[in-house]
């Protein structure tokens, strides 16, 4: 769905500047904020393929199992580096100090463990 958005967005920038020259000020100011978000979602996107990539090499040099770490790096947290993923899933929540961590800390600790499980799975297949 979000492409299909981004590439209209994309058609009505490219109309031109002289469009947006016949443009009331309102619209030419929300067209602008329409290209900031493109552009700021462009940049999340580039930088979570990047954080995907480096969870991917490191989990590559300490299984190298090439389908369990490409799941593992399209389903693990990107908030959990290939590291922080191991110690979840090598350590009992009482030696990580789950019970200390905020909500959106244990959610992603959760998630973790769900995508150790689900990689797994495909693992065993």
């Amino acid at each position: 769905m979000r492409k299909p958005m981004v590439l209209i967005l994309l058609a009505f920038i490219a109309n031109g500047v002289s469009a947006q020259q016949d443009m009331p000020l309102e619209q030419r100011q929300k067209l602008a904020d329409i290209e900031k978000a493109v552009a700021a979602m462009n940049k999340l996107k580039a930088m979570s393929e990047e954080i995907s990539q480096e969870k991917r090499q490191a989990c590559l040099k300490a299984f190298g199992h090439t389908k369990f770490c490409g799941c593992l790096a399209d389903n693990a947290p990107i908030a959990l580096s290939f590291q922080q993923y191991i110690s979840v899933v090598t350590h009992s929540k009482e030696e990580n100090k789950y019970s200390t961590l905020n909500s959106e800390n244990k959610k992603i600790y959760d998630l973790a463990l769900t995508a150790r499980d689900q990689c797994v799975k495909q693992f065993l297949k």
